[in-house]
């Protein structure tokens, strides 16, 4: 490989490596934001196995047995396209209003690149009537996320369907056992053939982790430029 060659894998890597830390970042301080502290959730979902992980044949099954899916991801990209028979309860929201304060952060996200999003604060109380009458509820969000500890990853990877979980587990006040996470993620879900249905004709795959896999005290959930 040549000296510019190099050059060029190693800014391409950097960019990666950078891309996905902010990314994490991000979604860390919305977690913040909905009185998810990523520690302690994974700690409580951790203690007496509260929750696990299903695949794409488990969760069909699940579904199979009575149990619902719900995509835990802004209703403009579940309308965009979704899994069958799945319903939407998002666990974060477009910005809609648009007070100065509003205005600016959108200014400030978009310039970023980021999409405008705040946190749905009445999500526990919109979930519940979704869910109540379901077996149990498989919580999904595009990538998907994992309880198991690696190195660098002492809190395994946080994504949205698992902060979700914790919130109906230790705030909504669902049983044990009422619910799961798609582990690969509706990516997952789809790489595997499964049906779809929205505005488009197929899934479009997103290989971004919109997730920290650990937790950092600089993080300030009030910050307006942190999605």
């Amino acid at each position: 490989m040549s000296h510019v060659s190099r050059m060029r894998v190693g800014r391409s890597w950097t960019r990666g490596v950078e891309g996905r830390t902010k990314k994490r970042t991000e979604v860390m301080a919305m977690a913040a934001k909905l009185g998810v502290r990523w520690p302690d959730a994974y700690q409580y979902l951790m203690d007496g196995g509260r929750i696990r992980g299903v695949d794409v044949q488990e969760a069909q099954e699940r579904m199979q047995q009575g149990w619902i899916m719900v995509d835990v991801r802004p209703t403009e990209d579940f309308d965009v396209y979704h899994a069958l028979e799945s319903v939407n309860v998002p666990l974060y929201r477009m910005i809609e209003g648009n007070s100065p304060a509003q205005l600016l952060k959108k200014v400030l996200l978009l310039s970023q690149g980021v999409t405008p999003l705040e946190p749905n604060t009445e999500f526990v109380k919109q979930a519940l009537p979704a869910v109540e009458k379901a077996a149990g509820v498989i919580l999904a969000d595009a990538e998907g996320g994992s309880l198991q500890s690696s190195n660098g990853f002492p809190y395994g990877k946080q994504s949205r369907s698992l902060s979700a979980a914790y919130l109906l587990l230790a705030k909504g006040g669902m049983k044990q056992g009422s619910v799961e996470f798609l582990a690969p993620g509706l990516n997952g879900w789809f790489k595997q053939g499964m049906d779809g249905t929205g505005t488009v004709q197929e899934w479009q795959f997103n290989s971004r982790t919109p997730a920290g896999a650990s937790f950092s005290e600089d993080v300030d959930p009030e910050d307006p430029t942190i999605g």
